[in-house]
């Protein structure tokens, strides 16, 4: 009968098992959407960054030239943050990736080791039924 305890609390853990690491599949997911998110944002402001510096290159007025300057300095500060804000989504993306790694690494060696408790409750049941 021990081979049966253990077999249904191997099954247990590795239902737990199963659920942490489905959850952290989600939340991988997610976590990277939002690095995507803020790289594609980051793209986009780079690109607008350089089409209104061209634009700049071609104004001939002082104060025109000087308004430009002044928004193109905005927007730099602009990427700069978003920049800030993508390492730290690739990051969080990372760590996720890592955790979830873990969590499907003990999720098969639970499944190991469920196969191994179920086969050995096997056995015990048919040297029962030989021995009776």
């Amino acid at each position: 009968m021990a081979t049966k305890k253990r077999l249904k609390a191997l099954q247990a853990a590795q239902h737990l098992a199963t659920v942490d690491k489905n959850q952290a599949a989600t939340h991988m997911q997610a976590q990277q959407k939002r690095a995507e998110a803020a790289e594609q944002q980051l793209q986009q402001l780079r690109s607008f960054h350089n089409d209104y510096a061209v634009a700049a290159s071609k104004l001939g007025n002082a104060r025109q030239l000087q308004q430009y300057y002044a928004f193109l300095a905005r927007l730099e500060r602009s990427i700069g943050q978003q920049q800030t804000l993508v390492t730290t989504s690739q990051q969080a993306a990372e760590e996720s990736r890592d955790g979830w790694a873990g969590l499907y690494h003990r999720s098969q060696a639970l499944d190991k080791a469920v196969d191994k408790a179920r086969s050995d409750h096997l056995r015990d049941l048919e040297k029962r039924l030989d021995a009776g």
